[in-house]
């Protein structure tokens, strides 16, 4: 169902606990200014309030939209957008591709269909244009992917691109590294930015189920580790330092051009959101 919300004359302001397709956004220029700013969708935290989070600055949006230097009113994503993983937050940015907060607001509303509540205790991980993205460093307690969103930048001639997972930390992941797992991204058939399309965004949710028995832990998500043997082979390969058997090492994702082994793509290749949670 289609739900309509008026977050008022706003910078911006939390939209939903849920994850959301956005079918419009309209936004009217309060201020008579001819700055230039970005309307952005953002994927943040929830607060003490119970709402998502104000996106930290340098943060990047999932979708986001230019208001030309002289605009009075706009309409964007006038058909429905690219998934948006909740919780979400909706306002203006003074740059683009990247959350920078501005005193100015504006009159925002959203059409928007919920699809899912995200738990609340996430925690998020992000990078502008990157190939790789440490979610979190070698962890004292047990930790678990939540979600995981990419938006492929298209900077790598249409070549297919694979998320690879590694259960070290980031600079052991290096080109001949064997992947814990990996998933096929969606290719972008143009450049991030207005009407994002479809076609270069990849979602994988692992959810939060009960999970127990061997190599598991309470809370579910993707558990991150590695067995002795493939610490071994890992680490030596990337000169690091093997350890004991069922250790939890840092979780790295990082953007191959090649199927289980680590060929990083171009530096500048993709967009990544990643949450997780703390098990202990």
């Amino acid at each position: 169902m289609i739900r309509h919300v008026q977050l008022g004359v706003v910078i911006g302001a939390s939209l939903t606990r849920a994850s959301v397709s956005i079918e419009r956004i309209t936004v009217q220029n309060f201020n008579d200014t001819n700055t230039q700013l970005w309307l952005g969708v953002y994927t943040t935290t929830i607060g003490n309030d119970g709402k998502a989070t104000t996106p930290t600055n340098g943060q990047v949006p999932i979708i986001e939209g230019a208001l030309t230097s002289s605009w009075e009113s706009a309409e964007l994503f006038n058909s429905q957008s690219p998934f948006v993983p909740g919780p979400v937050w909706v306002g203006l940015s003074s740059t683009e591709n990247s959350y920078t907060a501005t005193a100015i607001t504006a009159r925002i509303d959203v059409d928007y269909d919920e699809v899912e509540v995200a738990p609340s205790g996430l925690q998020t991980a992000f990078s502008a244009s990157t190939n790789k993205l440490s979610v979190w460093a070698n962890a004292s307690a047990p930790q678990a992917l939540y979600d995981v969103f990419v938006t492929d930048l298209n900077a790598n001639g249409g070549v297919p691109l694979y998320l690879q997972l590694f259960a070290q930390d980031i600079a052991n992941v290096i080109n001949g590294v064997v992947s814990l797992q990996q998933w096929p991204l969606s290719l972008s058939g143009s450049a991030i930015g207005f009407n994002t399309p479809t076609g270069g965004q990849t979602y994988l949710n692992f959810g939060r189920t009960s999970t127990t028995g061997s190599g598991k832990l309470p809370g579910g998500g993707l558990q991150v580790y590695q067995t002795n043997a493939l610490i071994s082979a890992t680490t030596q390969k990337a000169g690091g330092t093997a350890t004991a058997a069922n250790a939890y090492q840092g979780c790295v994702l990082a953007i191959s051009t090649t199927s289980g082994v680590l060929t990083l793509a171009n530096v500048a290749s993709v967009y990544i959101t990643a949450r997780y949670t703390l098990n202990s």
